[in-house]
């Protein structure tokens, strides 16, 4: 692992977060559900992470510099139309990712690299020991809770925790004891939302979604992703519940007040009440509202995505073989074919040996080795 491959995996993992929040709303204004656009996001980020392992980010020679002209940088034109456009904008990210991946390769010595990986492994070994505990200690405490028949669904009865869902094989609803003092009607809506939890398994997917942190905990694009796959986990529950003839008011008052009385079970738990950007986030999406211009932001949300996702998938990046053995001809070839160059500006290109100017014919002459002793 190198800088180079990290900054490379969040710039690939930035692109897919585009799309899935694009594709999320999108599907949430077709009042369709989400929750799998983000474990689909967080899946597809946890491929690309590992297929990239195989190979090395793009690691262009810092010592290799190239000085363009203005003509060499891509441009936006739309006088080809959508197709012609859609492959200027790709290009331009192509580039951009080469330059800021190449750049990252400047500050750090192979020490702090190594040091990083061990930091890396540290930090997902302990995060995965700590989820492995809170999971194992939410079980045992549940057993000790006494269980109790709420609308024909047995419940554990606890102190002060939930309403939430603890468990994973064996889930189980636990609500706090102050809810047998609410009203019938409230404690029916907290049993059917707790239960449309378990039967959706949407526990096992928050789950997921916290075991990919673990692996990835300093990617923030990751942890951006986990946090709107329990928002969405929760906003489809919340409209599965609406779907069943739920008054809107009685179950958005029922929210709020629950939000201000919850403790506890934060941590891989599926609960009623949530923070309070999710919660103002639920209470929003319950309101029948047609924005304006719904047609024209779909469209472009749906466009975006595409665009996200194909210059996802065409990030080609030479292989740690390729880049030393990479003379000047080859360089020139790999940041073409990266999108950095186009074919017009790698002719425009000016070569400098020890920072003495030279021609093409000069420099392609040069050997690999040459590139990293001579300064070229």
């Amino acid at each position: 692992m190198t800088t180079e491959w990290i900054v490379y995996v969040l710039l690939l993992a930035g692109l897919v977060a585009c799309a899935a929040a694009a594709v999320d709303d999108v599907l949430r204004r077709a009042a369709m559900p989400t929750r799998w656009v983000w474990v689909a996001a967080l899946l597809a980020t946890t491929v690309f992470t590992a297929m990239s392992m195989r190979r090395t980010a793009p690691t262009f020679n810092p010592l290799v510099t190239a000085k363009m002209s203005v003509s060499a940088l891509p441009t936006f034109s739309t006088r080809g139309g959508l197709l012609e456009t859609i492959a200027h904008a790709r290009a331009w990210v192509g580039g951009a990712t080469a330059r800021i991946v190449g750049a990252a390769h400047y500050g750090l010595s192979a020490s702090v690299q190594v040091s990083l990986i061990v930091a890396w492994v540290t930090t997902s070994a302990g995060m995965l020991a700590i989820l492995f505990l809170v999971h194992r200690g939410m079980d045992r405490e549940r057993r000790r809770w006494p269980l109790a028949l709420l609308f024909d669904v047995s419940v554990r009865i606890t102190p002060s925790e939930g309403p939430a869902v603890v468990g994973i094989t064996t889930p189980e609803i636990v609500v706090p004891r102050w809810l047998l003092a609410r009203s019938a009607e409230e404690q029916r809506l907290v049993v059917m939302h707790e239960r449309e939890h378990i039967t959706a398994r949407d526990h096992l997917l928050l789950l997921g979604g916290l075991f990919i942190a673990a692996l990835l905990p300093w990617h923030p694009v990751v942890w951006w992703a986990v946090s709107r796959l329990r928002l969405a986990i929760e906003l489809d529950c919340d409209a599965r519940v609406l779907h069943r003839g739920v008054q809107v008011r009685s179950y958005g008052n029922l929210l709020i007040d629950i939000a201000g009385q919850c403790a506890g079970h934060r941590v891989g738990a599926l609960a009623l009440a949530d923070q309070p950007s999710h919660l103002e986030r639920r209470l929003l999406a319950m309101k029948n509202t047609k924005p304006r211009f719904t047609l024209v932001r779909t469209g472009s949300l749906a466009a975006i995505a595409m665009l996200a996702v194909a210059m996802a998938c065409e990030a080609r990046l030479p292989t740690s073989a390729e880049v030393e053995k990479m003379d000047v001809a080859s360089w020139e070839k790999a940041v073409v074919q990266a999108k950095q160059l186009d074919e017009a500006g790698a002719k425009n290109v000016v070569y400098k040996v020890a920072g003495v100017v030279v021609s093409a014919d000069k420099a392609h002459a040069l050997s690999a080795n040459h590139i990293a002793r001579d300064n070229v």
